[in-house]
């Protein structure tokens, strides 16, 4: 008998494959089943006189996927936590919800079919209980009832690895084939790399699914960290801008969901998402800035973290010379840095300019009996005993000049200073730490800090 070696090239999500036949010359004739399905027999016929019978396991993908599941734990779906100062129910950890690694998959697939829906479902059980998970309640019996024609799976972060880790990975690709036999698979062991993804990616090989590969994506700029700033915009009682904290640090960052996404739509056949824009930095004075990532996605919030010195005064220019106007902000959450500027990234590339100050080096901390502190051209002494700043302002920049007031939360006061001196009582704050600044003429005057 001769010796035949095939190699397939498939076209994710078409229906058509190519044959390559090596070694022989022969004709080849596919055996086409069902719409998304090739039969597992190819009939080669080697010569004339001689016929060759192959079996090959192979499924054609659909034209497109237009229900969809995405599996996993927090990289996929958390829920609100506030002891972790995580406010928002949903993938950790970027800066906009729709940036989670989900939605982004999800919107890359809808380039191909609008209408296409994505669901998420927990695999936590399962990682912590992966010996001994109960089958017949495989992921809640949701995955049955939502019948899936894709599914995307971000799975092991929580789960230790043993000897029979590999075994019970196979067994829950089988029970999932079973659950759902015509859903394509695309399973990622989370982005940690090791001994787990290597297992995963042997259950993968041998139960003909895809792998997918995330371990090179696991770098600092993709992911957040502590003090980075994310808003929460679909949860009305706790809407606003938080810090993340120490217990969400190392999750992705915006480009670290979408540079996973990426990948799982590469997998699949499809065309990466093209929604990223470059953020130009300088610096100028005696102050060092730096931000997660000079690359970001058009409407995700870029933090701006002030390492070292006075900020004097910072701007921001979209590429077509729109200004931007940033937040200042403060948490305690990083012990390297409290101070940092927030914008929403535009469909734009932006050059932002942070100009420092020569000579001071930090941030004024008040928290003496009294201080004078010259915030040229105004004045402001802050009495400790009465809790009141008082302010001194030049007659032709009343009206123009505004006080800010923010806590470590973001909430920010705002008062318009409307004469040439103004005592601002702070005896009903509560205790805690305030930035107080002072704009006037629309530019920013001095930032410190008031800590009650």
């Amino acid at each position: 008998m001769k010796q035949i070696s095939l190699s397939f090239r498939m076209i994710p999500h078409r229906l058509a494959s190519i044959l390559t036949v090596a070694s022989v010359c022969c004709n080849c004739l596919p055996i086409l089943g069902a719409q998304n399905e090739l039969k597992e027999q190819f009939y080669v016929s080697a010569s004339a006189h001689e016929e060759t019978n192959i079996e090959v396991d192979m499924k054609l993908k659909r034209d497109a996927y237009t229900n969809a599941v995405f599996i996993g734990s927090s990289f996929v779906y958390r829920v609100m936590n506030p002891s972790i100062n995580w406010y928002r129910n949903g993938a950790m950890a970027p800066s906009i919800s729709q940036h989670s690694l989900p939605n982004l998959v999800l919107q890359g697939l809808q380039a191909t079919a609008p209408d296409c829906k994505m669901s998420t479902l927990s695999s936590v059980d399962w990682e912590q209980n992966y010996m001994n998970y109960d089958y017949d309640k495989l992921f809640g019996k949701s995955l049955a009832d939502i019948n899936p024609d894709a599914i995307f799976m971000h799975i092991s972060g929580n789960s230790e690895y043993s000897e029979d880790f590999e075994g019970a990975c196979v067994t829950l690709i089988q029970n999932i084939k079973t659950t759902v036999p015509s859903a394509d698979l695309y399973i990622a062991a989370s982005w940690h790399g090791g001994e787990k993804a290597e297992a995963f990616k042997n259950a993968c090989e041998k139960m003909n699914v895809t792998y997918v590969d995330l371990a090179p994506l696991k770098k600092g700029e993709n992911m957040v960290s502590a003090g980075d700033w994310y808003l929460v915009s679909d949860n009305p009682e706790y809407n606003g801008y938080y810090g993340i904290s120490t217990s969400v640090a190392g999750h992705p960052n915006d480009m670290g969901c979408y540079r996973m996404a990426n990948q799982y739509l590469s997998d699949c056949g499809y065309a990466p998402l093209q929604l990223t824009h470059n953020i130009t930095l300088n610096t100028t004075g005696n102050g060092r800035a730096t931000t997660p990532n000079l690359t970001w996605i058009q409407d995700g919030i870029v933090t701006i973290r002030i390492v070292s010195g006075k900020v004097q005064d910072i701007s921001v220019v979209s590429g077509s010379g729109t200004k931007i106007i940033p937040d200042y902000r403060i948490n305690d959450l990083n012990p390297n840095y409290t101070d940092y500027y927030t914008f929403t990234m535009p469909a734009d590339n932006v050059i932002c300019s942070v100009n420092f100050s020569d000579t001071d080096t930090g941030i004024l901390n008040i928290e003496s009996s009294d201080e004078l502190y010259v915030a040229n051209p105004m004045d402001v002494s802050w009495s400790r005993a009465a809790k009141s700043l008082n302010i001194k302002c030049p007659e032709e920049y009343v009206g123009s000049t505004v006080l800010f007031v923010t806590d470590l939360n973001g909430i920010r006061h705002t008062l318009t200073i409307d004469q040439t001196e103004v005592s601002v009582s702070m005896a009903d704050y509560s205790p805690g730490i305030y930035i107080v600044a002072i704009s006037y003429d629309s530019k920013p005057a001095k930032t410190f800090k008031i800590i009650l």
